[in-house]
């Protein structure tokens, strides 16, 4: 056996043992049971991300920047972006770990930063890690990640093994944010329930869907990251709707 040969079969080995040591990948969640399972947490416990975990999302982050021309990046342990008073008092504790969402300014980077932030956010839930989607209550500790020029970082969402209950939010009703008639497909219906099962600024679900000519149509009210979470619930709309094609009012 040559020396290179060996050398590869020493590395796959050491990446099974890697994985086969990590739990969680033995529970590694489908896509559909990480978003009903999904839940806004704002406690973490001080467990560090197994490199397995670690190397599955740096992989997947690298893609949605590739194909979207963003700066998605993930920070590991870091505690000061969650640690000032001014900014955490009552809302987070032990976040250590965080995506943050990045990328050259232009009108439509909230909407591509939510749609592929929650791809990653998603794929961190199958990996049996928690999330929170952050808006504003964080530090921007700089020298933990790298901006090229015109990067503008637009949000975070911290990362960890969750120690405390769900945040509780109103869900609203599939026909106060969708227009359904007797003859909606069921993708679409389902759709629409998945997409309410997405985290949105404030809770504020404030997007509407709409099928109009076999498109579908999104659209949204005034209101802080309203962009962004019309990216967010994309996704979330397209893994409800399962392997159907859809067209949508506008591209990524």
């Amino acid at each position: 056996m040559n020396s290179s040969l060996a050398d590869t079969i020493f590395q796959a080995k050491v990446r099974y043992e890697s994985i086969i040591t990590n739990p969680y990948y033995y529970k590694m969640l489908t896509i559909e049971e990480a978003v009903n399972q999904r839940h806004s947490i704002r406690s973490y416990i001080a467990d560090a991300i197994p490199q397995p975990t670690v190397d599955d999302l740096r992989s997947l982050i690298a893609q949605c920047n590739s194909s979207a021309n963003l700066n998605i990046q993930l920070v590991l342990d870091e505690p000061k972006a969650f640690g000032s008073f001014l900014f955490t008092y009552g809302m987070f504790k032990g976040v250590r770990n965080y995506l943050v969402l990045a990328g050259p300014q232009s009108s439509d980077l909230d909407y591509r930063l939510g749609y592929y932030g929650a791809q990653v956010m998603l794929r961190a839930k199958q990996l049996g890690l928690d999330s929170c989607w952050v808006g504003a209550t964080y530090h921007k500790v700089t020298n933990a990640f790298t901006l090229r020029p015109g990067d503008k970082v637009r949000s975070v969402i911290a990362l960890g093994y969750g120690n405390g209950k769900p945040v509780n939010h109103r869900v609203r009703k599939p026909e106060e944010v969708a227009d359904f008639h007797p003859d909606t497909p069921q993708w679409f219906r389902q759709g629409v329930l998945y997409a309410l099962k997405a985290p949105t600024a404030i809770n504020q679900q404030k997007f509407h869907f709409e099928l109009r000519d076999n498109r579908v149509y999104q659209s949204t009210g005034w209101g802080s990251y309203t962009q962004m979470d019309l990216g967010i619930v994309r996704y979330f709309f397209e893994i409800g709707a399962g392997n159907k094609p859809i067209l949508w009012n506008r591209s990524l």
